[in-house]
């Protein structure tokens, strides 16, 4: 049997995620603008694509000032917060806040 691992593309998820935590469709953008510039400095090799969109979505709210819950971001991706905070310090190594 030749079955193969179904790859998840991180960006069809933020939609989703921002739609079931109740936030702005600008919300939506920004978090995608955010996971385009610098998802790709970083190597997620192997690392679960809902923890990558959780810490986009995450830090998108925190730089424009959007109150969102770290245990919000995390129920709805359906991680965990040592996952979120990782991802997050990856973001912040080109992103210091």
């Amino acid at each position: 049997m030749n079955l193969r691992p179904q790859v998840i593309d991180p960006l069809s998820l933020i939609p989703r995620y921002v739609s079931e935590l109740g936030l702005d469709q600008k919300v939506e953008c920004l978090s995608t603008e955010f996971y385009l510039k610098y998802a790709p400095l970083i190597d997620f090799t192997g690392k679960d694509p809902k923890g990558i969109d959780a810490a986009s979505i995450y830090l998108t709210c925190k730089i424009h000032k959007i109150r969102v819950l770290q245990n919000e971001v995390v129920r709805v991706a359906g991680t965990t917060d040592v996952t979120l905070r990782g991802r997050v310090k990856e973001f912040n190594t080109f992103i210091p806040l």
